[in-house]
């Protein structure tokens, strides 16, 4: 990589969310020095141990800063999940640019000129696409299927929005505000607020150590926050419009079906009852009121400001 491409980026900072990865500590640290002699930025390493179990913040407090590459330990009491820990890292990072990438290894820091090639060329974003390698057919596929639905439904041309390897400009994540499990749309976000999104194919390394955090439960998370996604980012300024049209082609039917049974009854002479229609019309206006009620109160959460989760911060010292 020609070093004019990094030239005008005075820092970058990295960022590793780490959940029971003891075993990937060390192996990560070093592979990302052997890559930072690929370009000629300083570089500051923000881990953010999320609750870990096993020795994740034993290994990380062994690491010590070299000098072009310095460290920041962020240590949460328990598991806050991936957003949080994306937040607390925005608010430490101090690099023009950010990187975000996974502790298991299995993202490679060998790839970063490439996001940083890509950033220079005029980018806010750039997406990592995780085009071979996500293992077995029993994970491959949910994520495939996944993809598709995100970017039919929120009109976001991306093969892998679920990919962590990403670069920001500081411009976008100090404006990112996520929480739950939308994480996973970082892109959606900052489409949605104007900034321009690239892609990238990346290699996705088999798994060096540990175990696994995808499952099931994560693909139907995936789906409920889809939804999420497409109320916020379609109708997040004006709700009305979503519940008021609902609400008056809902009662519209209701009115239309009342009066038809009211006429239809004063000329036969009687009004029948309709029991098991009104349970099955009952049932339909509740299920709709809940999943509007979630709306609502996603819409409530994300206009509020949240404060960030209690946590510990290290910065190791160069040895003498």
């Amino acid at each position: 990589m020609n070093k004019r491409y990094l030239g005008n980026i005075d820092l970058i900072s990295i960022l590793i969310p780490c959940y029971n990865e003891q075993g990937n500590i060390l192996p990560l640290f070093e592979k990302i020095r052997n890559a930072k002699k690929k370009f000629p930025n300083p570089v500051e390493l923000i881990y953010i141990n999320d609750g870990s179990k096993d020795k994740t913040l034993f290994e990380l407090l062994k690491l010590k800063p070299v000098k072009d590459i310095s460290i920041k330990i962020i240590s949460l009491g328990r598991n806050l999940g991936k957003a949080n820990a994306y937040t607390l890292g925005f608010s430490q990072a101090s690099g023009k640019v950010l990187i975000t990438m996974d502790g298991d290894l299995q993202d490679d820091p060998f790839e970063i000129p490439s996001f940083i090639e890509s950033i220079n060329s005029g980018y806010d974003l750039v997406n990592g696409w995780k085009y071979k390698g996500k293992g077995s057919f029993t994970r491959a596929f949910p994520s495939r299927i996944f993809n598709k639905m995100v970017a039919w439904g929120l009109g976001l041309k991306l093969h892998d929005f679920n990919c962590p390897f990403k670069a920001y400009k500081r411009e976008l994540y100090t404006k990112l505000d996520i929480y739950g499990e939308l994480y996973r749309f970082i892109p959606v976000l900052a489409h949605g607020l104007g900034f321009n999104i690239d892609e990238i194919k990346v290699e996705n390394l088999p798994r060096y150590t540990g175990k696994t955090k995808y499952g099931t439960s994560r693909f139907i998370k995936g789906i409920l926050d889809l939804l999420t996604m497409i109320f916020l980012t379609r109708y997040g300024t004006r709700p009305l419009h979503v519940f008021g049209i609902t609400g008056l082609i809902i009662g519209s039917i209701g009115f239309i079906y009342n009066a038809y049974r009211t006429i239809t009854g004063l000329i036969e002479g009687r009004i029948g009852h309709y029991a098991s229609i009104a349970l099955g019309l009952f049932l339909m206006v509740f299920g709709l009121q809940l999943i509007f009620t979630g709306l609502l109160g996603e819409l409530i959460v994300t206009s509020r400001g949240r404060a960030l989760p209690h946590f510990k911060l290290f910065e190791p010292a160069l040895d003498e």
